[in-house]
């Protein structure tokens, strides 16, 4: 190395090492939910001290930022609602009650309406206020008006507020699930806070028992919806405390997290629908899965709570993977992607259906 590179080099090698040590958390995050190497169990903890200080800094510019962007628009927004106010107090009460009596008589049949809806003061000004529209339409047309608007306004059943958490399997079929129930529900609770490469292994950076708490506990939720696992198959590590994927030991602690959920269901009186794994391509990953779906089932039966196999239709964990699977009056339809772990859209809406039915379940006439 000439005199000439080797000030260059030794910049280089300093601007990576402070570039390191300011992202050394996010660093040890990407590589735990990417290859499940943890730096943290290794490194010591004053290590990761000046990095956290930097992402906290970061996290409050973006709020502050938020916070005076929003404080310039709220001006202009505060301008602009009196205009809309004095508008409708114009239009509103406009004096059509007193022609009625002398109009009434030359009505068509149609005008039954307006009797029909004089017991709330805002319809009669609304239903009078059209008068001409309803003298030219016909009786049925009012009545299949009025069917729609109870349809919408008087649903058949309430569904329960529903928490969506897993990885980004869950991320496939929460979409589907929220929008056929929407369908009954318009104004229902559904929230989806799946995450890609999350679980219940690794915490440090994606706390899914916790997360879980907190949004039951803040946001009311009945029903929680648990579909996760492919990202768990590897070893899990409490401070120092390492247990090794494979062990009774691994099992038991992985028993211990399910165990955390459902028991804080239970006295919350939550009720939770845990999806158990289909067969997975991977080696690996099917190995964890045998485990993990046995804890499911065991821990869901023991706390009374639904069980979702997915074996069943999606091929069980011990006969060979397949990609595809015989529907009736389709043939072979693709159900499984090229990964081995996630799903076609045939193979979410098959999922999806089945959850919403348990779903549903749930719901209050």
């Amino acid at each position: 190395m000439s005199k000439t590179q080797r000030p260059l080099y030794l910049l280089l090698l300093a601007v990576v090492l402070l570039n390191t040590l300011l992202w050394l958390d996010s660093f040890d995050r990407y590589l735990s939910s990417r290859y499940h190497i943890t730096l943290s169990a290794t490194l010591p903890e004053p290590a990761f001290d000046v990095s956290r200080q930097t992402q906290d800094l970061i996290a409050n510019a973006q709020q502050f930022a938020s916070a005076k962007a929003l404080q310039l628009l709220t001006p202009a927004q505060g301008k602009d609602e009196p205009a809309a106010v004095v508008t409708r107090v114009v239009i509103d009460p406009i004096p059509v009650v007193a022609p009625t009596p002398v109009v009434a008589p030359a009505l068509t049949p149609a005008a039954v309406v307006v009797p029909a809806v004089t017991s709330a003061p805002a319809a009669t000004t609304a239903a009078t206020a059209s008068a001409p529209a309803v003298t030219v339409a016909s009786s049925s047309t009012a009545a299949t008006n009025k069917q729609a608007t109870t349809d919408v306004a008087a649903p058949l059943v309430t569904f329960p507020k529903v928490l969506f958490a897993g990885d980004s399997m869950m991320q496939g079929v929460a979409p589907l699930v929220i929008n056929q129930l929407r369908k009954e529900n318009p104004k229902g609770v559904f929230v989806d806070l799946s995450a890609q490469s999350t679980g219940l292994t690794v915490r440090r950076y994606f706390d899914w028992p916790t997360k879980i708490k907190d949004e039951t506990l803040s946001r009311g939720f009945e029903v929680v919806a648990v579909f996760l696992g492919p990202n768990d198959p590897w070893d899990i590590y409490e401070g120092a405390k390492r247990y090794a994927f494979g062990t009774p030991e691994w099992e038991d602690k992985y028993r211990d997290r399910v165990i955390e959920v459902m028991q804080f269901a239970q006295e919350r009186q939550v009720h939770v629908i845990w999806i158990g794994l289909p067969n997975m391509k991977e080696e690996r990953v099917k190995r964890g899965a045998i485990v993990q779906n046995k804890i499911f089932k065991e821990q869901a039966s023991q706390f009374n709570f639904d069980y979702l196999s997915t074996e069943d239709f999606l091929g069980g964990l011990d006969e060979p993977f397949k990609k595809f699977a015989d529907e009736p009056g389709k043939g072979q339809v693709m159900l499984r992607a090229d990964d081995g772990i996630h799903f076609t859209q045939a193979g979410l809406r098959l999922i999806s259906a089945r959850l919403y039915d348990l779903i549903k379940k749930q719901a209050k006439p």
